[in-house]
């Protein structure tokens, strides 16, 4: 779970490159590991299988577009709930 500074994207920008860097090392280290096994499940890690969970309801669009996968919104609803 990540959450920056009101304004600052860096750390969203951050977090989105280590999931980046993650993938690829695992990747990496199937690669390095398939050829020591001879039936080995193939699994291609993706985008889609690590969940990356930043920003909450004051950023949520910014960590979205920042590759965010999870997202909390408890202030949104209590604002909409006191609202309505």
């Amino acid at each position: 779970m990540t959450i920056g500074p009101i304004g600052d994207v860096s750390c969203f920008q951050v977090m989105n490159e280590l999931k980046s860097q993650y993938i690829i090392s695992q990747q990496d280290q199937q690669d390095d590991s398939s050829h020591k096994v001879e039936e080995k499940e193939e699994v291609d890690r993706t985008d889609n299988d690590v969940c990356l969970s930043m920003g909450m309801s004051g950023d949520f669009e910014t960590a979205i577009d920042q590759g965010a996968s999870i997202i909390r919104f408890l202030l949104f609803f209590i604002i909409h709930y006191l609202i309505h």
